[in-house]
């Protein structure tokens, strides 16, 4: 269920998109569409189960609501395999077991945005200032002989984030 839910907001989300950004009496500089591909975590507890890189599909779009300010969102997907040894102390034997574990990781991010876009000159690059909430699902797996983890859940989140767009045309470096 929850898979033909993302599956269902992904969708409208990509085609609402295209008819959006299709339309010719919308100018440049009135919306933004951006498809990103890398993902890197820095959460410590993430990085120990080596899955905190790896390739991200993202599809993030916006549009103006006022002069500078954008308001839009972003929907993405996850995916990263990993492999870790964990050794965990035995009382009983008073001694250290080490295991070779394979994790796997899902994350499937939904956000909610504003950004404001500070200078508005082409071919130059522009700052830009963003915050937000996000609804995050978020799968982990490890299995080992004799051990086998699957937890998931979906969390809430806000981030604050600060980009440097360098602008050609109709492209965006980010």
């Amino acid at each position: 269920m929850k898979k033909i839910f993302l599956l269902f907001i992904f969708s409208v989300f990509m085609f609402s998109t295209i008819n959006a950004y299709a339309e010719e009496s919308i100018p440049l500089g009135r919306s933004m569409v951006a498809l990103k591909d890398y993902l890197k975590f820095t959460e410590s507890d993430i990085k120990d189960f080596g899955t905190e890189a790896g390739p991200y599909v993202g599809l993030e779009a916006y549009a103006r609501i006022a002069p500078n300010l954008y308001l839009g969102g972003e929907i993405g997907y996850y995916n990263s395999d990993g492999s870790v040894n964990l050794f965990l102390y035995d009382p009983d034997s008073d001694s250290i077991l080490g295991f070779h574990t394979n994790t796997e990781m899902t994350y499937v991010p939904i956000e909610l945005n504003v950004k404001y876009k500070v200078g508005d000159a082409k071919n130059t690059g522009s700052i830009v200032l963003g915050v937000g909430a996000s609804y995050n699902y978020m799968n982990l797996e490890a299995s080992a002989p004799g051990l086998s983890i699957d937890e998931d859940d979906w969390l809430w989140g806000a981030q604050a984030f600060l980009e440097l767009n360098l602008e050609f045309d109709r492209f965006y470096i980010v």
